[in-house]
């Protein structure tokens, strides 16, 4: 994983990911093979977002 700074004042965003062991999921089959470690992604996570851009 690659951390980066971002300058003061510089837009950047951020998505968070959570690998850890699955949980069964009966409603879509075969969704441990699908997702591999993969347990949660977030929605972007905006910084110095200027809402007039």
């Amino acid at each position: 994983m690659v951390h980066r700074h971002p300058a003061a004042g510089e837009r950047s965003y951020y998505r968070a990911e959570l690998d850890g062991p699955q949980a069964p999921y009966p409603d879509v089959p075969d969704s441990m093979a699908l997702s591999a470690d993969k347990v949660a992604l977030s929605n972007p996570l905006y910084f110095n977002y200027d809402p007039t851009f």
